[in-house]
């Protein structure tokens, strides 16, 4: 079962231009893995400059920096940890 947080973004996370965005992160724990699996991230409140049809703009890991991702899967295992999901 996948579960959503919100996650709103620092200086160093992303480009400078997304600061203080709310990100929203789709993700699982991975049996395969045992650790956090994401499955998708997108910003509700940004249009896709690619895609004129979606409100939102979808985003990738590669699209953070290295400690970033480290930030936002250490939010998603907290969240996993607090509610007692692990």
């Amino acid at each position: 079962m996948t579960k959503v947080i919100s996650y709103i973004l620092g200086k160093t996370d992303s480009s400078t231009t997304l600061e203080g965005k709310e990100l929203k992160i789709e993700f699982c724990w991975s049996s395969l893995t045992n650790d956090i699996k994401i499955v998708e991230m997108w910003l509700p409140d940004i249009k896709d400059s690619f895609d004129d049809s979606k409100d939102f703009m979808t985003l990738r890991e590669a699209n953070f920096s290295i400690q970033g991702r480290a930030k936002i899967k250490r939010a998603c295992r907290d969240y996993y940890e607090t509610e007692g999901a692990i």
